[in-house]
């Protein structure tokens, strides 16, 4: 009889629950962390902790593949700190501590790692200068080379979906012109966060070398303007108004690798994810 796999997920909000969904379908125990454990699904096993603050972990599981996905509190440098640096410190002195023999840690991350803002195409090897929140989040991944535990990081960037409707809200409120700084923007639909942390799992079981990194992104980074105005179409209104809020960045993640891994995306670009969400509203 062949074990059951076993998966922890720390910090189980949107994107871990959706991974924990799909990895019980995929006939893993799991289990799922977070503060208020009520609202997880009855068919993954809760774990209440607040992983910033608590150092026992008397009751945290010993698993096969542990993913931290946790998210910040507040968007400042403490929220950041206390989040990704400190809770991912305690994790691994947990787990150091406990002499798990867990085959993988995946660790989310964030594009806010890299700092170039020219329309340049980034990798996974480009440069990270990082400034502001982006310092702490590159602090967290730097952790992940003290550790003798097999680790990956996965830079997501501009995660939507059923949920996350910033950006069509807005332009279906009339907001939608582009000023000079017309930025590229870098999307993930939340289903292919989820299917690409439970890909990377599902490589690894299997054998596969797993790279350190991954560019968690789909394939068709836009113009703030071309996906606004596509957007407008589809809706079948006309801005009137600049957009209430805007980025400075503007730079091409590549997702080569993770495609060159064989992921294939449920949405490979902003239209085919945002359709949908158009679909159900009308």
């Amino acid at each position: 009889m062949v074990d059951q796999k076993s998966c922890l997920i720390v910090g189980c909000g949107d994107i871990g629950t959706r991974l924990a969904k799909l990895m019980f379908s995929k006939g893993f125990k799991v289990w799922g962390v977070r503060r208020n454990t009520d609202l997880l699904p009855s068919d993954i096993n809760p774990v209440t902790s607040d992983i910033a603050s608590e150092r026992t972990f008397l009751n945290w599981p010993v698993c096969d593949y542990v993913v931290y996905s946790v998210a910040a509190s507040e968007r400042s440098d403490e929220g950041y700190r206390q989040a990704y640096v400190k809770g991912l410190a305690n994790l691994l002195s947990w787990m150091e501590k406990t002499k798990q023999n867990t085959r993988r840690l995946l660790y989310v991350s964030s594009s806010r790692v890299y700092h170039q803002q020219e329309d340049e195409w980034v990798t996974e090897a480009s440069e990270t200068l990082p400034t502001g929140l982006g310092l702490r989040l590159l602090e967290a991944e730097q952790l992940l080379n003290s550790t003798d535990i097999p680790t990956t990081a996965v830079r997501f960037s501009g995660i939507y979906g059923p949920g996350r409707e910033y950006l069509l809200k807005q332009v279906r409120a009339g907001y939608g012109i582009v000023g000079a700084n017309d930025p590229y923007t870098n999307r993930i639909h939340q289903d292919d966060c989820a299917g690409i942390l439970a890909y990377l799992i599902e490589q690894d079981s299997l054998g596969v070398q797993l790279a350190e990194c991954y560019n968690g992104v789909d394939n068709h980074p836009a113009k703030l303007s071309e996906v606004t105005s596509w957007l407008a179409t589809q809706l079948n209104t006309i801005p009137t108004l600049p957009l209430s809020r805007s980025t400075g960045s503007s730079k091409r993640c590549s997702n080569q690798r993770l495609l060159d891994l064989g992921y294939q995306f449920k949405y490979p670009d902003y239209k085919a994810g945002y359709q949908e969400i158009i679909n159900k509203m009308t």
